[in-house]
Parts: C-alpha cells; structure tokens; sequence
C-alpha cells in the first residue's frame, strides 16, 4: 500500500498507532483511496497489520492528531486537498469508533469551525496557559 504523511502516537492501551494517508487513487478497483487510515502494533517497529477502513471521506491527506481538551478522547484533524478546507474526525480510543464530526466545506451546517485562510499541512502541541501568553505578549498584531 503506498502511504504518506504518518504520524506515530503511542496508543493509551500500550503499543503504538500510525496514522497515514493512504495514496492510492480511487478507482473501481479501490474506491476509497487518499484517505486517512489508523494501524495499531504492540510495539514501536511492528510488525502493523494493514490499516483499518477509512477515517475521512476520499482526497484528504495532512492528518495531525491531538488529545481533545476532556483529555480522554482523539481530535483527527485532515485537509481537503489541493487546500480548500479542514475536516475533524473523533474517537474515544485510537482504535476508534471514530466519527466524522466537521468537514469544513463551505456548507454553513457543517462549518463548526475555521481554519486561517491558506493553512496547509498544520501541527498541534499542547502548550501551558503561561506559553500561550508569553506568545499573545510576544505576539500582539495576531491575537484575537
């Protein structure tokens, strides 16, 4: 399977998860290609099974995952590419159920939130309140 954009999380109930694009296009042969996809190991270096099913509708890649701020569930943000929109899939493990909650498309129902016109392929770390008011301090033409 021709995969990019991986990220390695290690997985609350031990071993590891990778989350990938899966680049294959799709076709009648494999309909649900360039999507994001999750595979779970027991340890660092495998061996992974191939990945489970889709997480996100087809032609999304840049997938970053983050705690959610309950601290228990999955946020898995993806881009609508060539950079149109932001989709958000959520799971309670890494292992899922996982729920398209957000794409992002123009459509006002599903616009729960907004992305910076001409974000691309985004990171997320977690930051402290007292980081994250040393950057506002620093940086006071881009707060909100």
């Amino acid at each position: 399977m021709a995969t990019i954009d991986t990220i390695v999380q290690p997985d609350d109930r031990g071993g590891y998860c990778v989350v990938i694009k899966d680049e294959r296009y799709p076709s009648y042969a494999w309909t649900t290609g360039k999507t994001i996809r999750i595979s779970c190991a027991p340890k660092l270096l495998g061996p992974y099974p191939l990945p489970g099913p889709p997480l996100s509708p087809n032609f999304r890649e840049a997938p970053t995952i983050v705690r959610a701020p309950n601290a228990r569930d999955w946020l898995l943000y993806y881009e609508q590419y060539a950079g149109t929109s932001y989709g958000l899939s959520t799971a309670p493990t890494l292992q899922g159920p996982w729920y398209q909650m957000s794409g992002n498309s123009g459509v006002p129902a599903w616009n729960r939130y907004e992305m910076p016109a001409g974000t691309r392929h985004g990171s997320m770390i977690a930051i402290s309140r007292q980081q994250y008011q040393a950057i506002v301090a620093a940086f006071p033409e881009h707060a909100r």
